[in-house]
């Protein structure tokens, strides 16, 4: 479920990177599970939770960088706490 959360975030977000399109999210939800996909239905309350835990990992790994001395990017960062906090309202039985 953590792969299929993140692929989903990944395929399924807006160009700006901090929010996602619902129609195409819930296609390729749709898509995964007519395809057999093994995550079963009551997995599916871990999926905001596992996208976040996810953005949360990726901020961490960018100040980790920053504290080694490569260069920041603030407007990644910007974006990834913005869909950090975009998706804490989203609730989390999706589907």
């Amino acid at each position: 479920m953590q792969e299929v959360a993140w692929s989903s975030w990944e395929f399924c977000k807006v160009s700006a990177g901090d929010n996602w399109h619902p129609d195409r999210i819930k296609a390729f939800v749709q898509s995964y599970q007519e395809a057999g996909g093994p995550c079963p239905r009551e997995e599916y309350v871990h999926f905001i939770p596992f996208i976040r835990w996810r953005l949360r990992k990726e901020l961490r790994d960018h100040e980790m960088a920053i504290a080694q001395g490569l260069p920041g990017e603030p407007e990644y960062a910007a974006r990834l706490l913005g869909a950090f906090e975009r998706l804490r309202t989203i609730p989390i039985q999706l589907f």
